[in-house]
């Protein structure tokens, strides 16, 4: 009998993804797991996913840049803990959590109980769907998945707290089109 593929179960998926990847920074390559980043502006990110993977990827694209990622959660419950908790100045935040919940359903409580809190939302569902509901709920930026971490770097670079958010609209979009 052999042993299992590299890859094969998650420790070694895991392993993969922080070891292992190259990331296309907005002026640079970043690769996490060994050489040098240049450090980005320090702001604190939660993250909301519920796959595992890309929260790991997500989480080390960040860090690589110099954010402080101050947790994962993977549904509405643990997210209202976690940005209660830690006070973090950008959440990103998937559409599918694990519970009777959205992301928007967070996006929107969460920037109601912190003032200037800058949002994200990933999603892989169809943005007709999600985009009748934005009208309701304005995050600072959409992504659509497959998400590309020099996208998600992209996006934090010219994400805006508070007013300012307007200045994002053609990054939103243009990665939807």
């Amino acid at each position: 009998m052999t042993g299992p593929i590299i890859g094969d179960s998650p420790e070694a998926r895991r392993r993969i993804v922080a070891d292992r990847i190259l990331l296309a920074g907005a002026h640079s390559w970043i690769t996490i797991g060994g050489s040098s980043v240049t450090k980005g502006p320090g702001k604190k990110i939660a993250i909301v996913e519920n796959d595992e993977i890309l929260a790991m990827l997500w989480k080390e694209t960040c860090r690589a840049a110099g954010y402080e990622v101050v947790g994962i959660a993977t549904s509405f419950s643990q997210a209202c803990r976690l940005v209660a908790g830690t006070s973090p100045d950008v959440v990103i935040a998937d559409f599918a959590l694990d519970d009777d919940h959205d992301g928007l359903e967070l996006l929107h409580r969460v920037m109601s109980e912190q003032a200037g809190l800058a949002t994200i939302l990933v999603t892989g569902w169809d943005l007709a769907v999600v985009q009748e509901r934005l009208a309701y709920v304005e995050p600072g930026a959409v992504l659509t998945k497959p998400v590309m971490p020099g996208e998600l770097l992209d996006c934090l670079a010219t994400l805006r707290t508070g007013a300012a958010q307007d200045e994002v609209d053609a990054v939103v979009w243009a990665h939807a089109a």
